[in-house]
């Protein structure tokens, strides 16, 4: 969004009864878990530290970059 699409909505949230500016913000806060890829915290993944070789990692970054390279984020459901 614009800034001047962001302060146009900001205008608009603005006429609106408390309540239902509470649902707004609700429902912003609801896309955005929704939207948001999950992920795996660090510290569970520090064990896995060094466990491929250099060769390894970097055919795995050579196979991300050919062929994952773009992520199907309703295919994860």
């Amino acid at each position: 969004m614009t800034t001047q699409q962001i302060e146009e909505l900001a205008r608009q949230v603005k006429t609106l009864p408390a309540q239902q500016q509470r649902e707004v913000a609700d429902f912003v806060a609801f896309l955005k878990t929704r939207t948001r890829p999950r992920g795996t915290p660090g510290h569970m993944l520090r064990p896995l530290k060094d466990t491929l070789s250099d060769e390894e990692a970097r055919q795995m970054m050579a196979d991300i970059e050919e062929g994952c390279g773009q992520i199907d984020w309703e295919g994860w459901k």
